[in-house]
């Protein structure tokens, strides 16, 4: 294979049962993260091949999941230690068409940095937007979250009627040396 200059690729995320993406809109070099394995894949042409790649040493993929029948105030998800961390996407699944509840109105989910990083906005997580089984709501870093602050998920107006566990997958990369992200 000849040395190939790469000026821009692209980052996709799904689950391990996704077709990966291919053509001519998939720039060599381009990765592809399975949120449930956690298993970093690379693609050396137009997505034809997709080759597994380790993620450098510290990167990681942290899951949690939460119920949204609960009482609305705000619950933590993650929480950085050691060293601040680089969120590079988080995605949040809901679980069933939502858009029918009478008491929720909204989640969100932000940090309790001083200067909150907010992943889903509490108007993207409107209860009409929460209109689908298996919906995916993706947050595109890179953004900063301070060692020692929490990344919560915040629930508006009330609880769901019946349970409704949401699965939350966050990737990231410590600033220095020895920053992880922890389960809440």
């Amino acid at each position: 294979m000849a040395v190939t200059a790469i000026t821009t690729i692209k980052r996709y995320i799904g689950l391990s049962t996704d077709t990966k993406p291919s053509g001519a809109t998939v720039p060599t070099g381009s990765t592809f993260l399975e949120y449930d394995t956690q298993q970093l894949y690379i693609t050396p042409d137009d997505g034809t091949v997709w080759t597994l790649k380790s993620l450098p040493e510290g990167h990681g993929v942290e899951t949690t999941t939460i119920n949204l029948k609960q009482v609305a105030a705000s619950y933590d998800l993650f929480e950085v230690k050691g060293k601040d961390c680089m969120i590079d996407g988080l995605v949040f699944i809901v679980p069933a068409d939502l858009s029918g509840e009478a008491a929720l109105t909204s989640v969100s989910i932000q940090s309790t940095d001083d200067t909150p990083v907010v992943f889903l906005s509490a108007v993207d997580g409107a209860v009409a937007n929460l209109d689908a089984a298996g919906k995916h709501f993706v947050y595109r870093g890179p953004d900063v979250v301070a060692k020692d602050k929490k990344i919560q998920l915040t629930i508006a107006g009330g609880a769901t009627a019946a349970d409704q566990v949401c699965s939350v997958y966050v990737s990231y990369r410590p600033v220095g040396s020895g920053g992880y992200l922890e389960v809440s």
